[in-house]
């Protein structure tokens, strides 16, 4: 579908701060509404920062009215919404997860498939992969180590996807093999591939930034910088992807 823009939101967590980490998350997004998209994605854990420890006290439901601020901008400006935070599942355990906030839609999740081994020991991994409408686009979700799983990449565009939106955490020593799958990803299924990225520390770890965007060729189209905030936005016209950054 042509007219369609997407964002991919950077920026620096304070760990455990939820209401900090709300407020750059609406500055994000109203920047996102400026740029007329349609859709945002944030970073792993991005409401908490990669914060394991805290994963549990800070855990959210859908229904949550720490997200009421999401649904309200999702509602008022049309656009779809998907936050990281550490999600309650059915089964009563925590997932590493990513709230959907669709215009005018009950809020939905998805729990990351595939865990570290650390991540193990505290999360519950989700069930399966999720795909969904948004804007004439299918839209497949991933969280980090589910793209080192070619399968998982197998199974969305096997359910349609045309985007695969990730949410990650990337260090320097990680960029150029992770990235490399998300590019092969991109080519091997004709999907645009959208990558979010932290800059700075995190749960102990030093993000890179460098939030991406690559094409159904597998070609890097917009690129973020390394210790910058801001969005990576896709715009589709006439068939074509294009990008630009937007520094906040």
């Amino acid at each position: 579908m042509d007219g369609f823009t997407l964002a991919v939101a950077q920026f620096r967590p304070v760990a455990g701060d939820v209401g900090w980490n709300t407020r750059r998350h609406v500055r994000l997004i109203k920047r996102a509404i400026e740029a007329n998209a349609k859709m945002i994605i944030f970073p792993e854990l991005s409401l908490t920062g990669y914060e394991l420890e805290l994963a549990e006290k800070l855990a959210f439901s859908a229904d949550d009215v720490r997200l009421d601020i999401f649904r309200e901008l999702a509602d008022q400006f049309g656009i779809t919404i998907i936050v990281g935070a550490p999600v309650w599942q059915q089964s009563g355990k925590v997932g590493i997860g990513l709230l959907i906030f669709r215009p005018n839609c009950a809020t939905s999740t998805y729990c990351k498939m595939h865990l570290h081994a650390g991540e193990a020991e505290i999360f519950a991994q989700g069930e399966e992969e999720l795909v969904f409408d948004c804007g004439g686009e299918s839209i497949g979700l991933a969280i980090c180590a589910d793209t080192a799983n070619s399968e998982h990449a197998a199974n969305i565009a096997g359910k349609g996807a045309t985007i695969y939106l990730c949410s990650m955490l990337i260090t320097a020593n990680g960029y150029a093999e992770d990235t490399q799958l998300l590019s092969e990803y991109a080519r091997q299924y004709n999907m645009l591939v959208a990558m979010a990225n932290y800059y700075g520390e995190t749960g102990g770890w030093s993000a890179i930034g460098q939030s991406g965007i690559w094409n159904g060729t597998g070609a890097l189209i917009g690129q973020a910088g390394i210790e910058t905030e801001g969005l990576v936005v896709g715009v589709k016209k006439n068939g074509v992807w294009h990008a630009e950054t937007i520094e906040c």
